[in-house]
């Protein structure tokens, strides 16, 4: 009996252990295809991992190109209102230059006008003093010297009129061509 069951526990380990071998073979093709997924898989993600990384880097390409053409669209349209600004500041200061110089050549006129009312003011009273002197003469309350020089101041008063009127004629005359000059 003692050979019996040393048979039966050789025929049962023998038994156990093909099983075992058997089992152990499958469990080494179960680990070959079960790498062979994880290789796959890990190649499938790598792939999917670059298309991503690509399609990133495109997008951030293409962002990067528009945003450099909308900076060169704002830049050239702060130039063109910069330009149009200036414009408008040129245009506002020549406007502002012209009504200054209407301003000043209506004040120049204004005082032209004021001396001109001197002049004649100046011309009545030297007509009057003549009045008064050819008057007197007639009279005869004055000597010849006192006529002489009555005459006298009367000439030269004469004399600063005329050029007290060439003065106002050439002022007049300047203010008349920078008028026409300005209405052009």
């Amino acid at each position: 009996m003692k050979k019996i069951i040393n048979i039966l526990v050789i025929v049962l380990f023998v038994a156990f252990n093909s099983t075992t071998i058997y089992a152990q073979g499958k469990s080494q093709e179960a680990k070959e295809k079960i790498e062979k997924k994880s290789k796959n898989a890990k190649d499938e993600l790598k792939a999917e991992k670059n298309q991503a990384k690509e399609k990133m880097s495109k997008k951030a390409e293409k962002a990067e190109k528009d945003v450099k053409g909308k900076k060169e669209e704002i830049h050239a349209r702060k130039e063109e209102v910069k330009k149009n600004l200036n414009a408008e500041k040129a245009s506002e200061f020549g406007q502002n230059k012209a009504t200054e110089a209407k301003n000043k050549l209506k004040s120049r006129s204004d005082f032209i006008q004021k001396k001109e009312e001197k002049y004649r003011a100046s011309e009545d009273r030297i007509t009057a003093a003549k009045m008064r002197l050819a008057k007197l003469k007639k009279e005869g309350k004055l000597s010849p010297e006192q006529i002489k020089e009555k005459e006298g101041i009367i000439a030269k008063a004469e004399e600063r009129l005329a050029k007290y009127k060439t003065s106002i004629s050439a002022a007049k005359e300047k203010v008349k061509g920078k008028t026409q000059a300005l209405e052009k």
